[in-house]
């Protein structure tokens, strides 16, 4: 894309076919594999390459109310990403 509205466009476009692709695939994550892939998540995990509640609890609180964003866009963004990987 060469404007950013163009890039907005494709991918409402392509998440909308994605969504469209899986449901005829009968393809829908389940909330343990959701939960799995956020704990996975690099960005959450300690040193030592475990999952941190605490990290992940900041992250909500701090930086997504902000944004105008909530936990819930967190999961359907994992859930999207789960999705694409089936299809």
């Amino acid at each position: 894309a060469r404007t950013q509205e163009a890039a907005v466009e494709e991918f409402v476009w392509n998440l909308l076919a994605l969504r469209h692709e899986a449901a005829g695939l009968w393809i829908e994550p389940t909330s343990e594999q959701i939960l799995d892939a956020i704990r996975a998540l690099q960005v959450f995990q300690t040193p030592e390459g475990r999952f941190d509640s605490g990290i992940y609890t900041r992250f909500l609180a701090e930086q997504l109310p902000p944004r105008g964003l909530t936990e819930r866009h967190i999961e359907d963004l994992i859930r999207d990403s789960i999705t694409l990987d089936k299809v």
